[in-house]
């Protein structure tokens, strides 16, 4: 093993038995994005909100009153999907290893 390989299963054919390895995947960097997303979304939503509250232009108050609501409301939904998200690869994750785990015994007994 080059020491990146993870040790799997043993598995006998022909007799003999040999060492199954798999290069581990590599992670996603989608992850520290994800947490800093709805923080960034509140932040400018919080801005836009004490722009309009500070601006003398009642155009400029107006928009940013709105733009800085609709931000405010929307990190809600986007902290959800990122659960959501999280939620699903952490299941998906967890159905993998229940299979590899559970694989033998689902073997012997198709063969019966």
């Amino acid at each position: 093993m080059n020491g990146r390989e993870v040790p799997h299963d043993v598995h006998a054919s022909d007799g003999a038995a040999r060492l199954v390895t798999h290069e581990p995947r590599p992670r996603r960097g989608l992850a520290p994005v994800l947490i800093v997303v709805p923080s960034l979304i509140s932040a400018s939503g919080l801005i836009f909100v004490l722009v309009a509250y500070l601006s003398n232009n009642q155009i400029v108050t107006d928009v940013f009153a709105v733009l800085g609501a609709i931000l405010l409301f929307s990190d809600f939904f986007v902290t959800m999907a990122i659960f959501r998200f999280t939620v699903r690869n952490i299941d998906s994750r967890l159905s993998n290893i229940e299979r590899l785990l559970s694989g033998g015994e689902e073997g012997d007994r198709k063969r019966r």
